[in-house]
C-alpha cells in the first residue's frame, strides 16, 4: 500500500513524500534506514477510501499494542530530532484520533507539564503501559539515555506486535474449524439424529450403547436448549469477570507461560 509521510533529514529539513510498504511500521524502518526521522506517516493521503475503512474499524475496537508501538517510535524520533518532551507529546496528541488513546496522550502531556516524570505519567495509564515498559522508561530517564531507551523499546514493541499478529493469524484457521465442528454437531443432534431414532424405533431392535447415548444427547439438547444457552452465557460471563480480577490475571498468565511454544513467545 502507498503511505504518505512527513520526515526530517539529518540537517533538520522537512521532507514529504510517499512510499510503498506492507505496513506503517515497515515503512518507518525503511525511512530510518535512509537517514530520515519520521514525524508522521499514514495512508489517508494516498488511499482515502481505504483509510476511511480503517478509521471505522479502529472505532469498533482499539489496538493497544499497535498504538503503543507507533507512539514509542514517533516519540523517539521527535525527541531525538531536538523537540522537547512536552512538545513531542503535544504533537502526537494532535495527530491521534479522537478517543481513549488521544485522551491518554493528553493525560501524559498534562502530567509531564505539571512536573511528573514520563515514567510516572505512564504508570498512571497502566491500561496501555505495562510495568516493564514503565520501568525501562524510568531507567532511561535516570541514566540520561531516554532517547536510546525509547528507540530500543520501539524496536522491541514492533517485534512483539509482529509475533502477536503471526499468532493471531495462525489461530484463525483452527478457531474456524472448531466453530464449524461445533455447529455441525449441534445441527446433527437437532435434525439428523432424531430421524434415525424414529427409524430405529420402527425396527424394534435394541440400540447399541453408543447410538443410544447419541439419541439421549439429541433429546436433551432439543428439550433443554434454552437452559444450555443460559449456562453457556453464564459460564462465559463468569470466566470474563474472573479473568479481570488480579487472581484471574495471574492464573491466566501462569497457564499461558506453561503452554508449549506459546509460553516462549509470551516471554519475549
Amino acid at each position: 500500500m502507498k503511505l504518505a509521510y512527513t520526515a526530517y533529514d539529518q540537517k533538520g529539513e522537512a521532507v514529504a513524500g510517499t512510499i510503498d510498504s506492507a505496513s506503517i511500521l515497515t515503512a518507518t524502518e525503511t525511512l530510518r534506514g535512509k537517514g530520515l526521522f519520521v514525524a508522521k506517516i499514514d495512508e489517508s493521503a494516498a488511499t482515502p477510501a481505504k483509510a476511511a475503512t480503517k478509521r471505522r474499524l479502529n472505532l469498533k475496537g482499539g489496538n493497544k499494542a499497535k498504538n503503543v508501538t507507533v507512539f514509542t517510535r514517533q516519540l523517539s524520533v521527535l525527541v531525538r530530532s531536538g523537540s522537547q518532551l512536552t512538545e513531542a507529546l503535544e504533537a502526537l496528541e494532535k495527530q491521534a484520533k479522537q478517543g481513549p488513546w488521544r485522551a491518554t496522550i493528553a493525560d501524559l502531556n498534562n502530567r509531564v507539564k505539571e512536573g511528573a516524570a514520563l515514567s510516572e505519567a505512564m504508570e498512571s495509564n497502566s491500561q496501555y503501559f505495562d510495568p516493564v515498559y514503565c520501568s525501562l522508561i524510568a531507567t532511561g530517564e535516570s541514566s540520561g539515555h531516554l532517547v536510546d531507551m525509547l528507540d530500543r523499546l520501539a524496536t522491541l514493541k514492533q517485534k512483539q506486535l509482529r509475533i502477536r499478529n503471526s499468532i493471531v493469524g495462525a489461530m484463525i484457521y483452527p478457531i474456524i474449524l472448531v466453530s464449524l465442528s461445533v455447529a455441525i454437531f449441534i445441527l446433527l443432534m437437532i435434525f439428523v439424529v432424531p430421524r434415525f431414532s424414529t427409524l430405529f424405533e420402527t425396527l424394534g431392535v435394541p440400540l447399541p450403547a453408543s447410538t443410544q447415548i447419541l439419541v439421549n444427547i439429541s433429546e436433551f439438547i432439543k428439550s433443554y436448549w434454552w437452559a444450555i444457552g443460559i449456562c453457556i452465557v453464564a459460564a462465559i460471563s463468569g470466566i470474563i469477570v474472573f479473568l479481570r480480577t488480579p487472581k484471574g490475571k495471574r492464573l491466566c498468565d501462569t497457564i499461558l507461560l506453561k503452554m508449549p511454544c506459546i509460553g516462549n513467545i509470551a516471554q519475549i
